[in-house]
């Protein structure tokens, strides 16, 4: 039986030193590029976002009322309007309001 050795010099690999100015991300580039990728959000959270607009200071259960949908699925809309950046709490939950960016 016959053992070879691993050497460093065994093991090199040439890279490529290319400079690349992209917008895009192609497969060999490593840092994120932005794209302007449209939002889409469902018409449960379109309601929810129009009734915000037009109240800001509304609840979870008064959005609920309003637009005859539970109270989860207008706190699920909440969170996914957040997420999304569309959306953000000013203040604390009991005095605060909602601003629509």
């Amino acid at each position: 039986m016959i053992k070879h050795e691993l050497r460093n010099r065994d093991l090199h690999v040439d890279a490529k030193n290319e400079v690349v100015n992209d917008t895009v991300n192609a497969s060999y580039d490593t840092v994120n590029d932005t794209l302007n990728v449209p939002i889409i959000i469902t018409k449960t959270q379109q309601k929810v976002l129009e009734h915000i607009r037009k109240n800001p200071n509304a609840t979870a259960p008064q959005v609920a009322l309003k637009n005859d949908i539970s109270e989860i699925t207008v706190k699920r809309a909440f969170s996914a309007l957040k997420a999304v950046g569309m959306i953000e709490r000013i203040g604390s939950d009991k005095t605060g309001h909602w601003a629509v960016k």
